[in-house]
């Protein structure tokens, strides 16, 4: 991108229908400020006047794309706003306007987000939709065993959904056909964990066939499978966004943290500010697979959890050394 002397600082504040813009001079002077459609197109032509030498921030939204990549398209300096760190900076609950963002641009404290572009945009999408899925199915499941236990079926003992359990399900929803609400669900049950099944083999491929260095290396690792590989990819490529190894630990919330005020020190606790929610359960998922699978990572699971004597903690703390272990993996990668 050109570097140009910023003579205009511009903020958008985009939403479906409309999009709300402001724009102020080097010295905080409202230049421009009104609303106008949510098209690249229509932003584009109404600041026109001032794009030679500006640059434009927004916070960052599912409605923001369309209109951030046609400027990005123009060669504009043009930044998305990390919108908890916007929300932390104006207050809770207090919607962040156009002329905020301006000011802040122009102050330069406005927190910049990354915005995937390309085949990384096309690979989270994938992977939100299949964890949608996943979610969808564990929801059903446990509106299916509730019904179960409201009915006094007796089911197998131990691990529900295991092939012998849902075969006695299903010989008692043939046998009770009147049972509507358990077939129903049952039925739904089946026909989401199909699509799930088949979004996540289409995910797999997707990441191995775009991503193929980066997707051999992490499942190379003992542990971590094919599911669970194109979550980190689609969170964490490109690497070189990170500067540490702390910095991706603490973007994917798995680092404690500490609160303080006055002279109180408030007891560590994992953030729950963190907007990588899907990164921070790939990580959680992939250190209970490897406490299982990996010795190495078994006995430090084993250390913690006498130590914390919570799995979740402990859980949490495997979970933050395989951020560094991807960490370096990736960067390794690079380095060669």
């Amino acid at each position: 991108m050109k570097t140009k002397k910023v003579k205009f600082y511009i903020g958008l504040d985009v939403h479906k229908r409309f999009t709300e813009y402001s724009v102020r001079d080097i010295d905080g002077n409202i230049q421009l400020q009104g609303r106008c459609a949510s098209t690249g197109k229509d932003v584009y032509e109404i600041l026109e006047p001032y794009l030679f030498s500006c640059v434009i921030g927004l916070e960052t939204n599912v409605e923001i794309y369309p209109v951030y990549e046609y400027f990005r398209s123009k060669d504009i300096d043009i930044r998305a706003g990390n919108t908890i760190q916007l929300r932390t900076l104006v207050g809770k609950n207090d919607r962040l306007d156009a002329k905020r963002i301006s000011d802040m641009l122009r102050l330069n404290t406005f927190p910049t987000a990354f915005i995937p572009e390309g085949k990384i945009k096309e690979l989270r999408s994938i992977v939100k939709t299949r964890h949608s899925n996943l979610q969808e199915a564990q929801r059903l499941q446990y509106q299916i065993q509730a019904l179960t236990r409201k009915y006094g079926l007796r089911m197998p003992p131990g691990e529900s959904f295991t092939q012998q359990w849902k075969n006695v399900l299903e010989k008692y929803i043939v046998l009770n056909q009147g049972n509507i609400a358990l077939k129903h669900l049952y039925d739904t049950y089946k026909f989401v964990n199909s699509q799930l099944e088949q979004i996540t083999s289409q995910m797999s491929i997707f990441a191995k066939t775009h991503f193929p260095e980066e997707y051999n290396v992490i499942i190379a690792i003992r542990g971590i499978g094919n599911t669970i590989t194109p979550y980190l990819i689609s969170e964490i490529h490109p690497i070189t966004r990170f500067k540490s190894e702390k910095s991706l630990r603490r973007y994917a919330g798995v680092v404690p943290v500490s609160s303080e005020t006055g002279d109180k020190i408030y007891s560590t606790y994992l953030p729950k500010t963190t907007s990588r929610t899907l990164l921070r359960y790939a990580f959680v998922e992939a250190a209970g697979c490897m406490s299982i699978h990996d010795p190495g990572i078994r006995t430090y699971y084993k250390k913690k959890k006498k130590q914390k004597k919570l799995h979740s903690k402990a859980i949490m703390c495997v979970a933050s050394s395989i951020s560094d272990k991807i960490y370096k993996t990736l960067k390794g990668l690079q380095a060669g």
